[in-house]
């Protein structure tokens, strides 16, 4: 469809040849060539990345932490991209130049007319506009009066968090959870993969294997994987122009296993090759009751040798050392544990091989991917002959699962020759090994793994258990109607993310460029949003590297009657025009108010400086309201941003 578009557009460029006498409609056509090209390259490089065209992992990953990503994986891509892009301008100011004309006819006329049409059949046929607009389609931002669907379960009235009052009797076991990065199920089909993963083969006719594990929206990137196993929903962001990077609680309202482990009782550590900071990953662990989260930059001091890693962190080899460690060191202690980690030497495109595996191929070894998920599959065999044979096995429950279906990367054609699903087999003391055909999705992950653990529960957040009979979303929906179900009930998920309040108060820290609002801090810029009775209800921030629209226009596109904290640079304050905005000096400054307020004040910030619900409250109400005066700020801003 892209290719077809493509020719669409060209054709569309043929027709226009010579036949535009106005300057201003050479230059729409001109603008919409260079949309037409950038859409669709933008679709190519995402759908190369990720085998499923602009999806929800594409937006996060341009709204997240990015530092940690191996970059030189991608550099034949990105080199490519600013290629095609600079291409891309040159033929739209080309095409500026094509279609002009001194002279018109009725011929002409007829010419644009089918030009016209072939222009904007190109974008609507382009999977491109496709994506981005089911993308907007299913985005809305959230509405907090909005109700928990019946769908949603979590423990009745919420009483977990009280370990002495738990709803919940877990029998205590100490729980192991390893995310295998990227690989799925079908790396173990012996007629595609004859002999890639002998030892998860063997690992399998030991273990709890669930076969029918859906991929499903929300679900497909590495964060997205593990929100959805461990807390029964998909990872949806919330819409607006919010960074990910700006915010230090993800998802704060909803409930995951982690919360539940930690409110009865479990010490909770997760363990990670990459940066912890990358895609939120840390963030998310530490707001759902873990204790001790590692990435790259705390576990790389303990190595002896800290040149040893890769370009996206440490080495499976070195992880897995630190896992065994560490599972060694909580299993002496007398409260129960839950220990999860996260692999890396089997990411896209190409894999990552250790020195562990310097003598191990994959046939002929031309397949680095390949080499890759065989290295993994001896190493996963160890730590998990290590696991079982442990004196603390008896009370473990050890959980082997991927993060996602793989994407794009050296055997993705392969990959595609059967029906993909991901892996997730459990192991345990007095458990039967068995095959589970139950179909289901990541979302099903968490209340099976609960009930394992002696939770009885029915399901978590949209999840329902693997091993009971209450049927899944995917059971009672096909593939597109659990998406269809789950995008239908965004709204309420996007609220689970919530955010901070001012209930104690709001602190502007200069030296460390921060709000704190309550026990959070946030990164300044940025522009608090707030409703009735002073309920936050959006952070927005600018600053972040793809973000486009400044804060002053955010606050322009709001009602006049919004009220907001803004914090910023003086200067950009300046069109709303109050009283000691000429005489403004410092570099950061406080406005409180709405674009209707007769003045808004102002405050410098030469220190930090603290203002209590109280003030904020006074400042908004002390001041008069004038209608007209919001659009005459606009305007100002307008015309300082010109």
């Amino acid at each position: 469809m892209l290719f077809i578009s493509l020719i669409f557009l060209i054709t569309a460029v043929v027709l226009w040849k010579d036949i535009i006498h106005s300057k201003f409609v050479s230059i729409i056509i001109a603008a919409l060539t260079f949309l037409s090209l950038f859409i669709s390259g933008f679709w190519y490089v995402s759908d190369y990345l990720t085998g499923s065209g602009i999806d929800e992992s594409v937006i996060f990953h341009l709204r997240a932490d990015m530092s940690g990503a191996a970059l030189a994986d991608f550099a034949p891509v990105i080199v490519a991209s600013v290629i095609y892009l600079i291409i891309s301008i040159m033929f739209s100011l080309y095409v500026y130049q094509l279609v002009r004309t001194e002279h018109t006819s009725r011929k002409h006329k007829m010419q644009a007319s089918l030009a016209s049409f072939a222009l904007f059949f190109s974008l609507a046929i382009n999977p491109g506009v496709s994506d981005l607009t089911s993308l907007v389609k299913h985005t809305d931002w959230v509405s907090h009066e909005d109700e928990q669907p019946i769908d949603y379960l979590i423990p009745d009235d919420a009483t977990y968090l009280i370990p002495d009052d738990a709803t919940f009797n877990l029998n205590n076991k100490n729980l192991v959870y390893i995310y295998l990065e990227s690989v799925e199920r079908t790396y173990l089909d012996e007629n595609i993969f004859p002999g890639l993963m002998p030892n998860l083969r063997r690992i399998e006719t030991a273990s709890l294997s669930f076969t029918d594990i859906w991929q499903i929206v929300g679900s497909n990137w590495t964060i997205g994987g593990m929100v959805s196993s461990q807390c029964g929903i998909p990872l949806f962001i919330p819409s607006g122009p919010n960074s990910m990077v700006g915010i230090n609680r993800f998802l704060p309202e909803a409930t995951c296993m982690g919360d539940i482990l930690s409110a009865n009782g479990y010490e909770l550590s997760y363990l990670g090759g990459a940066r912890s900071a990358f895609a939120g990953k840390g963030n998310f662990y530490k707001s759902h009751g873990f204790t001790q989260v590692e990435g790259f930059d705390e576990l790389i001091g303990k190595l002896s040798d800290t040149s040893y890693r890769s370009d996206w962190g440490l080495y499976d080899d070195t992880l897995f050392d630190i896992l065994k460690q560490r599972f060694n060191e909580l299993s002496t202690a007398e409260t129960p544990f839950g220990l999860f980690a996260l692999t890396l030497d089997t990411h896209s495109p190409n894999g990552l091989v250790s020195t562990y595996c310097n003598d191990v191929k994959y046939k002929d070894g031309l397949n680095p991917i390949l080499n890759a998920v065989h290295c993994s599959d001896r190493m996963v065999a160890e730590v998990y002959d290590y696991i079982t044979k442990h004196e603390s096995f008896g009370n473990t429950l050890l959980v082997i699962a991927s993060d996602h279906l793989a994407m794009r990367n050296t055997a993705y054609d392969d990959l595609g020759k059967r029906k993909r699903r991901n892996l997730l087999l459990i192991s345990g003391e007095g458990l039967a090994p068995k095959t589970i055909a139950k179909l289901g999705a990541l979302i099903d992950v968490s209340p099976t793994v609960l009930n394992l653990l002696g939770a009885d529960n029915q399901g978590l957040g949209f999840g329902r258990d693997l091993l009971g009979v209450e049927e899944t979303l995917s059971e009672r929906f096909n593939y597109n109607g659990v998406e269809d179900f789950l995008r239908s009930k965004r709204q309420f998920i996007s609220s689970l993310w919530d955010f901070p309040q001012i209930n104690g108060g709001l602190t502007v820290d200069v030296s460390d460029k921060q709000i704190i609002l309550d026990s959070d801090s946030i990164k300044y810029p940025t522009l608090i949003l707030l409703g009735n009775n002073l309920r936050v209800e959006e952070i927005r921030f600018y600053g972040h590297t793809l973000e486009k629209n400044t804060l002053s226009r955010q606050i322009a596109q709001r009602s006049p009657e919004q009220k907001f904290v803004w914090v910023d640079s003086c200067q950009k304050m300046a069109w709303l025009n109050n009283e000691n905005a000429p005489t403004l000096k410092s570099d950061s400054c406080v406005a409180i108010g709405s674009l209707d307020l007769s003045n808004i004040p102002i405050f410098e910030l030469s220190e930090s400086m603290s203002f209590s619900r109280r003030q904020i409250s006074d400042i908004i109400k002390s001041r008069a309201r004038e209608s007209s005066i919001a659009a005459k700020r606009i305007r100002e801003m307008e015309f300082i941003s010109k």
